[in-house]
């Protein structure tokens, strides 16, 4: 049997990875805003080729994925819960446990979690599912089925913590973020040499003197290396830049086509995920 059938007639969106891999072997970006119910047509990569793997996307399922790395983070997460989840596939390292998305509680991701740092709480995105293949030889594969209960309290909460860290919670707009710095060609040129020092290759995505071949890999790098980075410059240069200097070098820059194809809202929730991936609890 075509093995996305199943996950369809749950209402669950699936796309197909390449064989042997977690990468997704369509686009599916623009899945995104789907919605059930989905058709049956979704299904037709496994008919071309049985051996692809299998991917759910979170957020047009309204799913949540707690996903944990380890034993440790099994039994972490599992010690956290007040009841056992229904929903549980063996991963390579550990678990993933399924719930569906609880009302109010926003559809976004947070990574390193909780004492073990080693839970991933997904709402967004994309996760191998059964009978998916790990890049190891490790098969994914149910040990629990049965109907689905919300995300737990413990874990709304980490993903709440993001949208209340959103930079747009503070009101900022792209059109405040053209006034933070870099405010010329000086400044342009401190922050050029900072991130050259740390980071060659992002350097030249920065400057357009290349491109990078996963934008998305980048743009996630370059916010990282922002948020870190420590700026020598002339008077008024910040050692440290701030959310509206970070938001505006990525939306305004050579990397800000997927940022404003996304919109706004995504970037600053991006920006506050990785602030609190970098300082975690």
């Amino acid at each position: 049997m075509n093995p996305a059938l199943e996950y369809l007639a749950k209402s669950w969106l699936v796309i197909p990875l390449r064989v042997g891999e977690k990468v997704p072997a369509v686009k599916w970006m623009g899945l995104q805003d789907l919605r059930p119910p989905f058709t049956n047509a979704f299904a037709n990569p496994w008919q071309n080729n049985p051996r692809f793997g299998l991917a759910v996307l979170m957020k047009p399922s309204g799913l949540v994925c707690v996903d944990c790395d380890s034993e440790a983070a099994v039994r972490e997460a599992m010690g956290l819960c007040q009841e056992p989840c229904n929903n549980i596939v063996l991963s390579r390292n550990g678990a993933h446990f399924y719930y569906t998305l609880p009302t109010g509680v926003p559809a976004l991701r947070r990574i390193q979690c909780g004492a073990s740092q080693k839970i991933d709480i997904m709402a967004d995105g994309y996760m191998a599912a059964p009978p998916s293949i790990h890049p190891s030889g490790h098969k994914y594969q149910w040990v629990q089925q049965g109907p689905l209960q919300p995300l737990p309290e413990w874990a709304c909460k980490y993903l709440s913590e993001v949208k209340v860290r959103s930079i747009s919670s503070l009101g900022i707009t792209p059109e405040d973020a053209m006034g933070a710095w870099p405010h010329n060609d000086e400044d342009m040129k401190a922050l050029q040499i900072a991130l050259k020092g740390v980071n060659p290759t992002l350097y030249k995505y920065l400057a357009g003197t290349d491109k990078p071949l996963d934008r998305s890999k980048a743009l996630w790098l370059l916010t990282n290396t922002l948020i870190r980075l420590r700026i020598r410059g002339g008077p008024g240069t910040p050692q440290k830049l701030d959310d509206k200097s970070i938001a505006k070098i990525v939306w305004y820059g050579t990397l800000g086509e997927k940022p404003r194809q996304r919109g706004w809202q995504w970037l600053c929730d991006e920006i506050s995920r990785a602030r609190l991936e970098l300082t975690p609890d």
